[in-house]
């Protein structure tokens, strides 16, 4: 995905789809996702999906990284796309997150209970 033969944002989201939706997990993937996620080149198409294959395949950094983009995004679907990521952190990382953003608004809660029922296993 980082490849110069790889030029448009939607090969490197379907990649990265397939990546996810085939739940294969490596460390290229990890590191590309690691970058669009801080980054702000792939932006519409890649980082919905960055953010949601970090929150099943990452690392305690990296859900530290899911919490701080929380925290600092003002875009509502990146929001509830962080929240839906999280059912992917460990459990006490997840609990921590969830009490802490519960009844922040209305449609918030409704992407809380769907990821507390849809928890990565």
């Amino acid at each position: 995905m980082s490849s110069a033969n790889c030029i448009h944002e939607f090969q490197r989201y379907q990649i990265l789809r397939w990546f996810l939706d085939n739940k294969i997990v490596t460390a290229q993937v990890v590191a590309f996702a690691r970058v669009s996620v801080k980054g702000t080149v792939h932006e519409r198409l890649v980082r919905p999906y960055a953010l949601a294959y970090l929150g099943r395949s990452g690392e305690l950094q990296d859900y530290e990284t899911l919490q701080a983009r929380y925290r600092d995004s003002e875009n509502w679907l990146e929001r509830l796309t962080i929240v839906c990521a999280m059912r992917g952190a460990p459990e006490a990382i997840r609990a921590m997150f969830y009490g802490r953003v519960a009844g922040e608004d209305p449609v918030i809660d409704r992407a809380l209970a769907w990821a507390k029922k849809n928890v990565d296993k």
